[in-house]
This record gives structure tokens, C-alpha cells and sequence, in this order.
């Protein structure tokens, strides 16, 4: 039989993720607003932390409050690793580890997605997410990246 648990390694970080944002809880109301995830956000090294505040509610607010709750967190968190985590698999395809992710590079990583059309995706990527017109997708414009790849609903499972 599988063994069905999660490392205690997965555990422990998604602990420490969620008693870091309850950190953020600067009016110790019990819950997260927009502007305390932003902050928290920023804090774990976003480019666009209120894009990745917005998203964190849209995704977790289950009540519809434009807050997360303690009962909403655990939902929070596993969003949140869901994000680093899809950008991890994508810097994977850097095979030429130039610290950029070329048009075949990105076509390789939406192909390993399950896209049925990766070089469309791959050039629509670097469309939505090359901010300086080189043609790749650096570091500095990841964050764009994960963002246009999780509006067209591709994630980690």
C-alpha cells in the first residue's frame, strides 16, 4: 500500500508559511486584510505583492468577507505554496541555466503543464510576461509569468 503522508518536511514548512502570515495580523482582529497580506507578501520576496494579495482572497476568502479567517488559512497557505511551487517546476526548464527561460524553454515547461498547444502558450508567455522586450523571461519578470499561467488555470496538484 502508498504511503498516503505527507513528508514531515511539507508540514513543517506549510506551518511555519502559515504562523509567518498570521504575523502579519497588525490589528490582531483575527484575520488578514488585503493590505496585511500585501505586506506579508512583499516580506517573502514578491515582485507584486498586491496582485498575489488579491489573488490569496479571491482564492481563500471562502465566506466572501474580502478577509482570511483562521478557518480560511489553511486554504491561504496551500495557494500560496501552490504559486511557489508552479514557479519552481517553470525555472526548472531553464536547461541552458542562464537564469532565463527562452520560447522553447517555456515550451518544454506548458508542455510538462499538459497544454495541448505549448509553442502558442510559450509565445503568449513571453507576450504577457517580457517586460523589457528580450525576448525571455528573466527572474525580475517570473512573477508575470506564474501570474499568466495561473489566470489560464495551470497548477500544481
Amino acid at each position: 500500500m502508498p504511503n498516503k503522508c505527507k513528508p514531515a518536511s511539507v508540514d513543517l514548512l506549510a506551518d511555519q508559511l502559515k504562523g509567518l502570515l498570521k504575523r502579519y495580523d497588525t490589528n490582531n482582529d483575527g484575520k488578514l486584510s488585503k493590505d496585511e497580506l500585501k505586506a506579508a507578501f512583499k516580506t517573502l520576496g514578491s515582485r507584486i505583492p498586491g496582485w498575489r494579495a488579491g489573488w490569496a482572497i479571491h482564492h481563500a476568502d471562502a465566506n466572501d468577507d474580502g478577509y482570511i479567517s483562521e478557518d480560511e488559512m489553511e486554504e491561504l497557505v496551500k495557494y500560496a505554496m501552490k504559486l511557489d511551487q508552479l514557479k519552481g517546476l517553470l525555472k526548472r526548464y531553464d536547461t541552458n541555466k542562464d537564469g532565463k527561460l527562452s520560447k522553447d524553454e517555456l515550451n518544454a515547461a506548458f508542455k510538462s503543464l499538459g497544454s495541448r498547444i505549448p509553442g502558442w502558450r510559450a509565445w503568449w508567455a513571453i507576450h504577457h510576461a517580457d517586460a523589457n522586450d528580450d525576448g525571455y523571461i528573466s527572474e525580475d519578470e517570473m512573477e508575470e509569468l506564474v501570474k499568466y499561467a495561473m489566470k489560464l488555470g495551470f497548477q500544481m496538484h
